[in-house]
């Protein structure tokens, strides 16, 4: 592969008529993205959806780098258009909460965006508004208006919006009550999937609203049906609800068919032969997941570009798990950000991420900190406090604590020297902890010579 590029660089030196055709061509495929991407920006506003998966499909289609959505979402933001407005704010919104920023500038930002949205005429900026003034953040209280907002959507018709409007009424528990009997004529599968978790613990009743909503074009309900134990799922069942929700673009779904999808994984026995395991494919639904929000997913992207992208690809990704809200990829940021990995050292917010990750429970904090103790990262070599971090990470559930607290024993340090004896302790805890495949996983720790909560970042042309 690499001697095929150097020949096309030769070529292009040779024949510079094939320069102004290949930057033609890239020109053609921007401006063929854009178009498409505003196409798809326009169905959506049609639809009056919050799915955004034909823009995320758009921009993968026209260029297969996930970054390239974000600067394409921000000028169709600053032009106006009501899908953009909506998905920049709805995504500031959520790293606001995530991470518990109270700036109110930021807050009024978020309702201005989904002001103007709104004003378009665009029905998930009216609900979101809704929240937004009912709560108060960036602005005054307005109860009036956002019960407004809510009923002008509710009178053009949103599904979603007379849903909610029905629970705020209390009318949920009469199914024969005119309004809710309408919307059930209607075939509101939002409604239906309310009914599914109000009759939570009846399965039955619960897994009958959950197929009605499921038939009548629900993401969410086919995908619960693939996860839950219902009498009447199937294990063949299973797979075909949780395909359903993965072609509804549900991106929960999405991730865990990639997981599936993914070269390597073991597939349980009702599943075997009966999909293909594709890296490719893998790789694009866990794109398609990260694009629409979700947090897990882009965690695992920036995995499976550790070895493959640059660190500075990695550290973005890693960043931004952590504005959508997940825990382990929070960790791996702030542990990038202690070791200044494709990005500026910026350790004490790194330390200060991982102990408030570590506070609220998170293995994978105790897990940075003990790699940072044991390799002297933003501090001195101390093993007794990678011990003890290990220690914690074991309390809140890691499987390999134990196995990882062996190994560095027996590598020592230049804190603490190798200690065979003590490894054989902490191993046989493992053991004794029932901590998977141990000794293999022990065995690797140690031909490596060498343990990392991440590894080592590898820069890439």
């Amino acid at each position: 592969m690499k001697r095929f590029f150097l020949l096309l660089s030769g070529l292009s030196l040779l024949c510079p008529v094939n320069n102004a055709k290949a930057e033609n061509t890239a020109v053609q495929q921007q401006e063929g993205t854009l178009t498409f991407f505003g196409k798809a920006l326009q169905r959506i506003r049609e639809q009056n959806s919050s799915n955004l998966f034909p823009a995320v499909q758009a921009v993968l289609d026209g260029t297969g780098d996930d970054e390239q959505f974000y600067p394409l979402m921000k000028s169709a933001a600053d032009a106006g258009h009501p899908v953009a407005l909506y998905a920049e704010a709805f995504a500031l919104l959520k790293q606001l909460q995530n991470q518990q920023i109270n700036d109110e500038n930021l807050w009024r930002d978020v309702r201005n965006k989904l002001q103007r949205s709104a004003e378009s005429g665009f029905h998930p900026a009216m609900l979101e508004l809704a929240q937004i003034l009912g709560n108060g953040r960036g602005g005054e209280e307005d109860a009036a208006q956002a019960i407004e907002w809510l009923m002008r959507a509710c009178r053009e018709g949103d599904s979603k919006a007379r849903t909610i409007y029905l629970q705020m009424q209390g009318k949920m528990d009469n199914l024969e009550a005119p309004e809710v009997a309408s919307e059930l004529k209607k075939k509101n599968f939002y409604l239906e999937e309310v009914l599914a978790f109000i009759h939570q613990g009846r399965e039955e009743e619960s897994e009958r609203w959950l197929r009605q909503a499921t038939e009548h074009g629900s993401a969410a309900a086919p995908y619960l049906l693939s996860q839950s134990y219902y009498p009447g799922v199937k294990p063949e069942d299973a797979l075909a609800f949780l395909r359903l929700a993965v072609e509804r673009h549900l991106p929960e779904a999405l991730t865990q068919w990639a997981i599936l999808e993914w070269p390597g994984t073991t597939l349980p026995i009702p599943l075997q032969g009966k999909l293909t395991q594709d890296a490719a494919k893998a790789l694009r639904r866990l794109q398609e997941a990260s694009l629409l929000g979700y947090a897990p997913a882009t965690t695992l992207l920036a995995g499976y570009s550790l070895r493959q992208s640059t660190p500075q690809r990695v550290f973005r990704l890693y960043r931004r798990a952590t504005e959508q809200g997940d825990p382990r990829g929070t960790c791996a940021y702030a542990y990038c950000l202690v070791k200044g990995r494709g990005c500026t050292i910026n350790a004490e917010e790194g330390w200060r991420l991982l102990r408030q990750m570590g506070d609220e429970g998170v293995a994978a904090a105790h897990m940075a900190m003990a790699d940072l103790y044991f390799n002297g990262s933003g501090t001195e070599p101390d093993t007794l406090a990678a011990i003890n971090a290990l220690g914690e990470a074991a309390a809140a559930g890691e499987i390999h604590a134990y196995t990882t607290m062996a190994a560095l024993s027996a590598l020592g340090n230049a804190d603490m020297p190798a200690d065979a004896d003590r490894a054989a302790i902490f191993l046989q805890m493992a053991e004794e902890q029932g901590e998977p495949d141990c000794k293999n996983v022990y065995q690797k720790i140690i031909s490596a010579g060498q343990w990392h909560f991440l590894p080592p970042a590898e820069e890439k042309p």
